[in-house]
């Protein structure tokens, strides 16, 4: 039996060099892409589900008892921008969603695409 013994043969054009920078480019847009995610998951859950876990409180205080509804809490934490903001990102996310739809229908079945 041979010994096994592997040579790593890099050409010219450096091409080891190459694939290590790509691949530090994907890890580090990686990084960012799960910092900016879990940023957008911690505002989420301040911002847009705490209003409506207290709206939802408010609503149970209100049905077992005959205690007025604290509205207080409900306008503290409404925000117009937070509302807009939620609207603009409904809209982008649909967009591109019926633009992938219609990607797919036009490889499928061209005739049936809508452009």
């Amino acid at each position: 039996m041979g010994v096994f013994r592997p040579y790593i043969i890099l050409s010219r054009y450096f091409a080891y060099e190459k694939v290590i920078a790509v691949q530090a480019l994907l890890v580090g847009m990686m990084a960012v892409i799960t910092i900016i995610l879990s940023g957008c998951m911690i505002y989420m859950r301040r911002r847009v589900l705490k209003p409506i876990k207290t709206f939802s409180e408010n609503l149970t205080r209100l049905e077992e008892t005959d205690a007025g509804l604290d509205l207080k809490d409900t306008v503290r934490c409404y925000s117009l921008a937070m509302a807009s903001a939620a609207g603009f990102y409904q809209s982008v996310v649909g967009f591109f969603c019926v633009l992938g739809a219609n990607l797919v229908v036009k490889k499928l079945s061209p005739e049936n695409a809508m452009f």
